[in-house]
C-alpha cells in the first residue's frame, strides 16, 4: 500500500516549503503620495519625469498628430516580508476613475503587468531612462468591460518571484500589449487627490523557520559500505580495499581505469524531507598502494540507480548510475587536498527516490593516463580518513506520515522526464498543484480522477505536488529529469 503525507484540512493555514512554516500573515500596502513610489512614462515627452502625476495608465494614443505611448511604474516596500516567505495570495486592486488629463478606458485596452528587474527613482525616472523589465510570471489585464470597471490583479507569482530575489525586483511596471492607438487603461496612482483611488496590494504569506536536523555519518569497516573497482582486473571484488580513488593509469603497460562506489545509511531521512544542506568529505593521504592525486584528475560524483553488495561487486558487475545533479571535483591544487563536495542536489535526488539510489561513484571526468584522485575509504585503518556525509533536511510542521485507506494519489514516471501522469481514486474535481524547492508555484490545475501533467518546461529538480480535497491534502515528491 503506498504512504504519503496527510495535511487536515485544520493545518490549511499552514504553507509547504523547504523549511516549516508559520500561520499565514496579511499585509496590505496603499500608500499615499508621501510614502507611495510611483511614475508615469510618456513617449512623447520622454525626457520629463513624471512622478507626481495623480494618473497610473496604459496608453496608445496621438496628441496633435503625434503618437504617444504611456506606461507606467510602481513600487511597494515588501522590505518586512522574508525573502523565504511563501505567497499564498496577492492581489493589486486598480481603481479607474474618469480622469481630466486622460479619460477614461478606452478601445482594445488588455495590458501587461510586469516584474521590474533594475532600479529607479519616482522623482527623476523618464521615458527615456526606464528599468528594465522581465515578462516571467507577468499577470494580463483582460481588456476593460465597463468604463468605470476596477480591476483585481492577481500577482501572487510576481510577487513570489520579487521577495525570493530582492535584489533584483524593484516594482512592477504597467504596459499595453500592443501599443497602437488607440486604446487605454486608466487608474488613479498613489498621487491622485482622491485617496480611495490610490493603488493597493494585499499579500497572504507564510513565515519560513529554519528547522533543521543534521545527522552526520563516518562509518567504518564494519559498517561501511565502499568499493574499489578496477578494470584491469575486471571479476576481481575489492570491498575491502583502504582506497577510495578516480583513476587511469597503466600497470605493467596494460590501461587501468578505476572506479570507486560507497553507499550510506540514510533510511533514518523520511523520503518528503528537504535537504537543505549535504556535504561529503573525502580525505587524501598518501597511499602505499596508489600514490598521491595526479594529473589532470576532474572526477564526478554520480548516484547509483542499481543494486549493488560491496562484498561481491566488481568492474564487470558495476551499478548503474545517472549524470542527474552530478557533483564535479576540480582538479586538485595540493596533492595533499581534501575535498569536500556538496551534495544537495544528489542527496535531495536520493532520499525524494530510495527505491532506485544506492549511493555515489566517483569517477574521473576524463578516463585517460596519467590521473588520479586519491583518497580514503571507510576500510582505511586510519579513522580520521574514513568518507563522511553530513546531511541537514527539514519536514513539515504538523505533517503526520499514515496509511490512507479511502484517498490516495499515484505520481509516476518518477523521476519523470516530459510527461508526469497523476491517478487518484476519488470522483470529485480536485486541485493540483506543483512547488518547487523554493514553495513557488509552478502549475494549477483542476482534475476529476486522472490527468496528465506536460513537465517538459521545468527545470530539472524536485518539485513537490499537492492535491487538494475537501477534507485533506495529499502530498506527493517527484522528480524532474
Amino acid at each position: 500500500m503506498k504512504r504519503f503525507f496527510t495535511i487536515l484540512i485544520m493545518l490549511s493555514l499552514f504553507g509547504w516549503s523547504n523549511v516549516l512554516l508559520k500561520a499565514q500573515t496579511i499585509l496590505t500596502l496603499q500608500p499615499d503620495a508621501t510614502s507611495g513610489k510611483d511614475a508615469y512614462l510618456q513617449s512623447l515627452n520622454p525626457d520629463i519625469n513624471y512622478g507626481t502625476h495623480p494618473d497610473f495608465n496604459s496608453e496608445a494614443c496621438t496628441n496633435g498628430g503625434n503618437f504617444v505611448a504611456v506606461r507606467s511604474v510602481i513600487d511597494f516596500d515588501l522590505s518586512s516580508v522574508p525573502s523565504t516567505a511563501v505567497i499564498t495570495n496577492a492581489k493589486l486592486y486598480l481603481y479607474t476613475y474618469n480622469s481630466p488629463n486622460t479619460g477614461q478606458h478606452t478601445g482594445d485596452n488588455m495590458s501587461l503587468l510586469q516584474r521590474i528587474t533594475s532600479s529607479w527613482d519616482a522623482n527623476t525616472v523618464t521615458w527615456n531612462t526606464a528599468p528594465t523589465t522581465t515578462t516571467l510570471h507577468q499577470a494580463t489585464l483582460p481588456t476593460f468591460t465597463n468604463v468605470n470597471e476596477n480591476y483585481i490583479v492577481d500577482v501572487t507569482n510576481l510577487v513570489q518571484d520579487y521577495v525570493a530575489d530582492q535584489a533584483n525586483s524593484f516594482g512592477f511596471m504597467l504596459r499595453l500589449a500592443d501599443e497602437t492607438v488607440i486604446k487605454k487603461m486608466v487608474f488613479g496612482s498613489s498621487n491622485n487627490a482622491d485617496s480611495t483611488l490610490h493603488p493597493k496590494l494585499v499579500i497572504t504569506y507564510s513565515q519560513s523557520i529554519p528547522s533543521d536536523s543534521c545527522i552526520t555519518l563516518q562509518p567504518d569497516g564494519t559498517k561501511g559500505k565502499d568499493a574499489y573497482l578496477r578494470s584491469l582486473t575486471p571479476d576481481v571484488n575489492y570491498g575491502t580495499h583502504p582506497d577510495f580513488n578516480s583513476e587511469a593509469c597503466t600497470n605493467g603497460g596494460n590501461f587501468v581505469a578505476v572506479r570507486s562506489v560507497i553507499d550510506f545509511d540514510l533510511a533514518s531521512i523520511p523520503s518528503t524531507a528537504f535537504i537543505s544542506n549535504a556535504k561529503l568529505y573525502l580525505y587524501t593521504y598518501n597511499s602505499p598502494n596508489t600514490g598521491q592525486h595526479t594529473g589532470d584528475n576532474l572526477s564526478l560524483l554520480q548516484r547509483i540507480t542499481s543494486s549493488w553488495n560491496d562484498m561481491t561487486v566488481t568492474w564487470n558487475t558495476a551499478p548503474t548510475t545517472t549524470t542527474l545533479h552530478q557533483d564535479t571535483l576540480l582538479a586538485f591544487t595540493d596533492i595533499n587536498e581534501n575535498y569536500i563536495v556538496d551534495v544537495t542536489n544528489l542527496v535531495q535526488d536520493y532520499v525524494a527516490d530510495k527505491a532506485n539510489s544506492f549511493g555515489f561513484m566517483l569517477r574521473l571526468a576524463d578516463e585517460t593516463i596519467q590521473k588520479k584522485m586519491i583518497f580514503a575509504s571507510s576500510n582505511n585503518t586510519d579513522s580520521t580518513l574514513h568518507p563522511k556525509l553530513v546531511v541537514c533536511y527539514s519536514t513539515a510542521n504538523g505533517v503526520h506520515e499514515q496509511q490512507l485507506t479511502n484517498n490516495y494519489i499515484s505520481v509516476y514516471p518518477n523521476p519523470a522526464k516530459d510527461i508526469l501522469t497523476i491517478a487518484t481514486n476519488s470522483n470529485t474535481q480536485q486541485r493540483v498543484e506543483v512547488l518547487n524547492l523554493m514553495g513557488q508555484s509552478v502549475y494549477k490545475s483542476y482534475i476529476n480522477k486522472n490527468a496528465t501533467v506536460n513537465i517538459s518546461a521545468f527545470a530539472n529538480g524536485v518539485y513537490i505536488l499537492k492535491l487538494s480535497t475537501d477534507k485533506e491534502i495529499l502530498v506527493r515528491k517527484f522528480v524532474k529529469q
